[in-house]
């Protein structure tokens, strides 16, 4: 190994094999101490000290209380980092393996805890459910099994649609096919069985009670 001094002047020291005392290792430190190593390789099981810059200028990879860095001299100008909370900064990434986030964004889509969202679009794990709109919105339920618009009120008056594997009431329907179905209803026109009833209506000469009826 090579020590240069300030002088300038080198000293050489054999590869050391054996353990230093502490006596030994303060003066090897004051020997040491701000000077630079000119030697293809340091060999030991821990190297302690402010920071290590491996290169020159940007082309360089660094360490210091920041944390690792490299390709800029600059922690915070730096393409690549991790600073000592873990957090990493990358330019671009090659995973295999397995991404876990509770939060951050991605391609866009905001990460929640069980949630991906965007703009007029929430895709909710946690409840099997995706909603679709912003203000008026449309509701996939998976867990509960259903599809709903989000002003919907059920009958005669109501709004919105419903579909669910019971259920469909929407406003009006178009159909450019067959119905076909057991029971039908429409007021006093209904279809039971494949029979057809159509019941007349009239005008009461005079008004009913409940006692009037068989």
């Amino acid at each position: 190994m090579v020590i240069r001094l300030d002088s300038m002047k080198e000293y050489k020291f054999k590869d050391i094999e054996k353990s230093l005392s502490y006596e030994e290792l303060i003066k090897l430190d004051n020997v040491l101490s701000n000077k630079t190593i000119l030697n293809s390789s340091i060999k030991g099981a821990t190297i302690i000290g402010g920071s290590v810059t491996m290169g020159t200028g940007d082309s360089c990879l660094r360490q210091d209380v920041n944390g690792i860095y490299l390709g800029n001299s600059d922690f915070a100008s730096a393409p690549f980092s991790v600073d000592m909370d873990g957090n990493l900064i990358a330019t671009s990434a090659n995973i295999s393996g397995t991404i876990t986030a509770t939060a951050g964004v991605i391609g866009g889509w905001t990460i929640g805890l069980t949630t991906l969202y965007t703009v007029g679009i929430i895709l909710d794990a946690g409840n099997q459910r995706i909603q679709v709109g912003a203000g008026s919105e449309i509701m996939i339920d998976g867990a509960s099994q259903y599809i709903q618009s989000s002003n919907y009120v059920s009958g005669v008056f109501g709004a919105g649609f419903h579909l669910d594997s019971n259920l469909l009431e929407v406003g009006n329907i178009a159909v450019r096919g067959m119905i076909r179905t057991a029971v039908f209803q429409k007021d006093v026109i209904s279809t039971v069985g494949g029979n057809l009833a159509v019941l007349d209506g009239d005008v009461l000469e005079e008004d009913m009670s409940a006692d009037d009826v068989l």
